[in-house]
C-alpha cells in the first residue's frame, strides 16, 4: 500500500481506535506488559489493536500472531533471497542488505509490524495493509486483521497473496513499489518459484532453516567413528549440525557396504552418500557412489571408498 504520513493514518483510524480505547478499556496504558515502544506507537498513532490481541501479549504466547506471521514470511523471503543471490545477478540482490536491516530489531531501518481490526486508505476503502513513517522517523506496517483472515480462507491463492502482500509492504518502504503496483514483489515470487523452492513453507508462520544447516542421519551401516568423521568433515565444509531434519536445510544420508574379510580374499567396500535440500521438494543436490577393492585390511579399503564418496562435496556459502 501507499506510504502514509502519521497524520493521515491517525485521521483514518482515530475514530474506531479512540472508541475502542474509551469504550472498553483497551487503552494501551492498561497493558503494562507491552513494551514502552509499542505503547508509545499505539498512543501516538491511535492505532487500535483488539483486546484479544493485547491479551495474547499478556498471556506470553507471542503477542500479535498476525504481525508475527507477517514478519516471519519476510524473514523467510530474506533467507531465500540470500541463497538465490549467491548465483544470481538479479537487480533485487542489490537490495538484500537493506531488506535484512528492516528485519533487524537493532537496526535504524527496522520496521515495526502491528495489526488492527481493519485499515483504510486515502480513498476510505479497506486495505490489506498500510505502511508509514511516523514523526520520529520510525517505519511501520499495519496489517488489517479482517483482510488477513479473508486471505487465509482463500485455500488455493493464500500462499501467493500472503507472500506478495508482505513483500510489497517492505518494498514500498524501500521505495521499490508504490500503491497497488507490485512488479518487484511478483518478480521475487516468480524468481523463488523458478529456483524450485516450496512456496508453502516460505509463506508460512514457521521460520525456514538457515542456509548451511544439515542433519546427518545415523543408520546401522555407519559405525560411530565414521559418523563422527562425517560430522567433522561437514563442519569443515562450513555446515552447522542440527539434531532434527525439520530444523535443517539439508539432510545427509551415508550407507556403507563391505564384503570380504577372508584370509586370501579381495576386500571391497561401497559407500553411497546423498544430500537432500529440504526446501526444494526433496531435491537431491548431491549423490555419490564410490567403490574400492584391495588386498589390504578391510578398514583401509573402507576408508578409501569413504573418502572418495565425500571428496566432491562443496563448502557451503
Amino acid at each position: 500500500m501507499k506510504t502514509f504520513s502519521s497524520f493521515i493514518l491517525t485521521l483514518l483510524l482515530s475514530l474506531n481506535a479512540m472508541a475502542q480505547v474509551n469504550g472498553n478499556g483497551n487503552d494501551p496504558e492498561n497493558f503494562p506488559e507491552l513494551s514502552e515502544a509499542d505503547r508509545r506507537l499505539l498512543l501516538e498513532q491511535h492505532i487500535d489493536i483488539e483486546g484479544m490481541m493485547l491479551m495474547r501479549h499478556r498471556g506470553g504466547n507471542g503477542g500479535d500472531s498476525i504481525a508475527a506471521e507477517f514478519t516471519t514470511i519476510a524473514q523467510n523471503a530474506s533467507i531465500i533471497l540470500d541463497d538465490i543471490c549467491l548465483t544470481s545477478t538479479n537487480d533485487l540482490c542489490y537490495y538484500r542488505d537493506d531488506f535484512k536491516d528492516m528485519l533487524n530489531k537493532d537496526s535504524d531501518g527496522f520496521v515495526k509490524v502491528l495489526s488492527a481490526p481493519s485499515v483504510l486508505a486515502y480513498d476510505d476503502k479497506p486495505r490489506d495493509a498500510v505502511n508509514f513513517v511516523d514523526s520520529n522517523g520510525r517505519k511501520n506496517i499495519i496489517v488489517g486483521a479482517d483482510r488477513w483472515e479473508e486471505i487465509n480462507r482463500d485455500y488455493y491463492g493464500k500462499t501467493e497473496r500472503k507472500f506478495i502482500l508482505v513483500i510489497h509492504e517492505y518494498f514500498s518502504l524501500l521505495g521499490l513499489e508504490s500503491s497497488d503496483y507490485y512488479p518487484k514483489s511478483s518478480e521475487l515470487f516468480s524468481m523463488i518459484q523458478r529456483n524450485g523452492f516450496e512456496m508453502n513453507r516460505i509463506a508460512s508462520n514457521k521460520l525456514v532453516p538457515e542456509s548451511c544447516s544439515i542433519n546427518i542421519l545415523k543408520n546401522d551401516s555407519l559405525e560411530d567413528n565414521l559418523y563422527r568423521d562425517i560430522e567433522s568433515f561437514m563442519i569443515d565444509k562450513n555446515f552447522s549440525l542440527k539434531d532434527s531434519d525439520t530444523s535443517a536445510r539439508y539432510v545427509m544420508k551415508t550407507t556403507v557396504s563391505c564384503e570380504g574379510g577372508g584370509l586370501f580374499s579381495t576386500d571391497s567396500c561401497s559407500v553411497y552418500t546423498e544430500i537432500i535440500d529440504t526446501l526444494k521438494y526433496r531435491e537431491v543436490v548431491y549423490d555419490q557412489l564410490a567403490s574400492h577393492k584391495g588386498w589390504m585390511r578391510m578398514n583401509k579399503v573402507r576408508d578409501i571408498a569413504f573418502n572418495k564418496a565425500l571428496e566432491d562435496i562443496q563448502a557451503c556459502e
